[in-house]
């Protein structure tokens, strides 16, 4: 067995968001020398089950295994909803495991990507899920810079408690571009109230809910789509409303050192 590349597989399996569960797994299906193999992975909570596929495939050239990508699928446990996405490791261009998560909750992540002239370059990317190929797959939609979307403008018009320290701002920011859907404090008038936020690029605004995660408003709207802006948010509201009220972050976060803040856990 190639000792250098297991530890590399092993790492990438852990900064991917997978842990170290799959590690002697991982070590057994090297040691077969199959030119390819499937690895499992599932997790669950009271709301859902998270299933994923990750595929592996050897050189041709050589003993050297690579990690080709993964089907992630999520099963509502109450309605038996599933829905699945296969997402792709290339080089850099990797989703982890909980922004592939939030990308099947319908949410947005922010990427650094490689285009085809193999330069680097930044985009929010989301599922399109009104389109499905025949291998059960969406469409990954990307907003690029010139887009217009801000993120960092669109929240400095909200009067959020967490945006007055450095450090709790720039988790925040974080938490946002990776797809989360974060909680945080409003201050008005002398009061304070908690909300959770998401990013929603499409539409270059910030998605507002309740404690009950039923969408209240959205920011910034643009006058010609704000009915279908409407629509759509709702859709994706109701979808994540079956499946979660109060998400866990951290069962499925990669492994980081940072100080915990609210809505980051």
């Amino acid at each position: 067995m190639n000792q250098k590349n297991y530890e590399y597989l092993q790492e990438q399996l852990l900064y991917s968001g997978f842990g170290e569960s799959m590690d002697a797994a991982l070590k057994k299906a090297i040691k077969t020398g199959e030119s390819k193999f499937v690895l499992q992975f599932q997790r669950q909570d009271e709301r859902e089950y998270v299933r994923a596929e990750l595929h592996y495939s050897k050189s041709q050239q050589s003993d050297m295994y690579f990690f080709n990508g993964y089907k992630l699928e999520l099963e509502n446990r109450q309605s038996e909803q599933q829905v699945s996405q296969y997402f792709r490791v290339n080089g850099r261009d990797r989703y982890t495991l909980k922004e592939a998560y939030n990308l099947l909750h319908g949410r947005a992540v922010h990427k650094e990507l490689t285009n085809k002239q193999a330069q680097r370059y930044s985009a929010w990317v989301q599922l399109d899920f009104k389109t499905v190929d025949l291998a059960g797959n969406r469409k990954f939609n990307q907003y690029h810079e010139n887009y217009g979307f801000d993120l960092k403008a669109a929240l400095e018009k909200l009067p959020i408690a967490e945006l007055q320290y450095d450090e709790s701002k720039s988790l925040l920011i974080n938490s946002l571009e990776r797809g989360n859907r974060h909680e945080v404090t409003f201050l008005l008038h002398d009061q304070e109230r908690t909300v959770s936020i998401q990013a929603n690029p499409k539409f270059k605004s910030l998605a507002l809910y309740d404690g009950d995660q039923r969408l209240e408003f959205v920011s910034n709207p643009v006058p010609a789509k704000t009915s279908e802006k409407q629509q759509e948010l709702e859709k994706t509201n109701d979808m994540e409303t079956k499946a979660n009220k109060h998400e866990k972050d951290v069962s499925l976060e990669k492994p980081k050192k940072s100080v915990r803040s609210k809505g980051i856990r």
